[in-house]
């Protein structure tokens, strides 16, 4: 069901809240230190990361393109890989920069459509920058175009050497790769302090009103963990299908790497909470910090140890699954795939209603899915 979530700050939910007589909004908590370690040691740091591993993953699959061998196919898949998993933990902040370039959307869509994308192969004529190629690009796309155009790799090589097709499927992906590239650069470049300097905005403005840097960050955080929980997790488990499964939807259906992907992006999630240094793992100021000041509360525990420690239920949850893919574990392991489900739902209400009603954020971004808090 599609709605607008929006709290109201001002009521204290759960016993969440600091105790009666203190006004939940007034607090001491430094929010631009907050700021300047979450986007140079966090936003910025993951945004190079990204753009570099783009950068070589472009570069392999030009290489590719131009001599397509069994080899080079690899080398193409490895740095597809990496800047996918780099990905994970970039796509949490779509503000900013990210929002104008619209990059989620760009190169963050799944499941990959396939019959358009050979469609547009088999007819030669193709714009991936048009909006009915938005799942027909992106990193998906590659995962298609490496690793499901055909079966083995000796026949994917084919595809781009020996079919009457060839020269247009080279084209699609370098035109994917590169897309990908110019989208993760022209978002580093606007939070970069020598291009945009969004970075110089986002550190140096406080307050907690609806699209300031505050709120910003925690709508998308909340709004990323619900893409891991509703898209990567409950979609091809079918969670709001009563279980009816859809495994063909997975992140990455054809490299079969969608666990990881998972594992990933709820680590990036952690982290970002956490205010782990991106540059040297250390912990630095997060929203955990922020909760802990405000002495914020969740049924006699603070709120901050009772999310961190969620995280890892989560994780745990996704670590006990053993097969090689999602899609075989929701064949083979379903109770324990419908329990990292369960155990990554119930996440939902800490982090979405507890730790905004107490930091006095308002949620407003738009929820696609009934996720029942």
């Amino acid at each position: 069901m599609r709605f607008y979530c929006s709290l109201f700050v001002a009521i204290c939910l759960l016993g969440s809240c600091k105790p009666s007589g203190t006004d939940p909004c007034a607090t001491e908590f430094d929010q631009l230190a907050l700021l300047s370690h979450m986007g140079n040691q966090i936003i910025l740091p993951r945004y190079a990361d990204l753009y570099t591993k783009v950068q070589e993953m472009h570069t392999v699959a030009r290489a590719f393109s131009n001599d397509p061998t069994v080899s080079s196919l690899a080398e193409v898949r490895a740095k597809w890989q990496t800047a996918f998993l780099s990905w994970q933990r970039a796509y949490i902040f779509e503000f900013g920069p990210a929002e104008t370039n619209d990059l989620r959307n760009q190169i963050g869509n799944f499941p990959a459509f396939s019959d358009r994308i050979n469609d547009g192969i088999n007819s030669g004529s193709f714009d991936i920058s048009e909006p009915s190629y938005a799942y027909a690009r992106g990193f998906v796309a590659m995962d298609y175009l490496l690793y499901g155009i055909a079966t083995t790799d000796t026949e994917i090589v084919r595809a781009y050497t020996d079919a009457t097709t060839a020269a247009n499927a080279k084209k699609y992906l370098t035109d994917v790769s590169a897309a990908i590239e110019k989208a993760v650069g022209a978002t580093y470049t606007g939070w970069r302090a020598d291009g945009g300097n969004y970075i110089g905005t986002f550190t140096t403005t406080q307050g907690l009103a609806t699209g300031n840097p505050i709120s910003l960050l925690i709508n998308q955080y909340n709004a990323a963990y619900e893409l891991f929980k509703n898209n990567k997790l409950g979609t091809p488990i079918g969670a709001k299908t009563s279980y009816v499964a859809a495994p063909t939807t997975v992140e990455a259906l054809h490299s079969k790497i969608s666990l990881k992907l998972m594992k990933e992006a709820v680590e990036a999630s952690k982290a970002t909470f956490l205010g782990t240094s991106e540059k040297d793992g250390t912990a630095g100021i997060g929203l955990d910090d922020y909760l802990s000041t405000v002495q914020a509360e969740k049924e006699g525990a603070a709120l901050e140890t009772t999310i961190e420690g969620q995280y890892d239920l989560v994780l745990s949850a996704l670590n006990g699954i053993t097969s090689s893919s999602l899609q075989d574990a929701i064949s083979s392991e379903s109770e324990k795939v419908k329990a990292a489900y369960a155990v990554a739902q119930n996440m939902v209400v800490f982090i979405k209603t507890d730790l905004p009603a107490v930091l006095c954020v308002n949620i407003t971004y738009v929820d696609n899915t009934d996720d029942g808090d």
